[in-house]
């Protein structure tokens, strides 16, 4: 028992992952270091908090809500968006997990930082959006040399719908 929990604490406080436990009221009961290193709160200013102040994306009635309707075991994943001391933001998903822990129910936020995920889903919708609206005809075709995409400019220009061109 000593082995596995030094197991888990090494694991809690070594993980490359933001992490803390909450009750159902919201209160931030442990939070692990990442957590202080990527927001700048240290673990007793965390402790003070409801998850609603760290995640900005989140109003308390809905995660209650969303507490309540999950079953012991249930794991969920979420995105939010963390602040930090400086009142800066930065996206996160978030896996939330609720258990049953000395005879509390508790959930456990596991949030990674998914900021430059997001910077590249930006770039790919707007270079789609060029794509899409450019007046010149684009196409994208394989080594076989079939049509694997094609703009409105293309089938403008040959008559062809895009469902015929692919």
């Amino acid at each position: 028992l000593e082995q596995k929990t030094a197991k888990l604490e090494a694991l809690f406080e070594n993980s490359p992952d933001m992490i803390n436990i909450h009750n159902t009221s919201g209160e931030i009961l442990d939070p692990n270091a990442r957590l202080c290193e990527k927001t700048g709160y240290d673990a007793s200013e965390l402790a003070d908090m409801k998850v609603w102040e760290l995640d900005q994306e989140i109003e308390p009635d809905a995660a209650r809500a969303l507490w309540q309707d999950m079953e012991t075991g249930e794991n969920r994943r979420l995105e939010g968006r963390y602040e930090r001391t400086d009142g800066s933001t930065f996206p996160v998903e978030v896996h939330l997990s609720r258990l049953r822990f000395e005879g509390q129910d508790r959930f456990i936020a596991i949030a990674r930082d998914i900021t430059e995920r997001k910077e590249r889903e930006g770039n790919l919708k707007e270079y789609q959006t060029i794509v899409e609206t450019a007046p010149d005809p684009i196409a994208v075709v394989d080594a076989d040399g079939r049509f694997r995409y094609v703009n409105p400019a293309l089938c403008d220009l040959t008559g062809y719908s895009e469902e015929s061109l692919l």
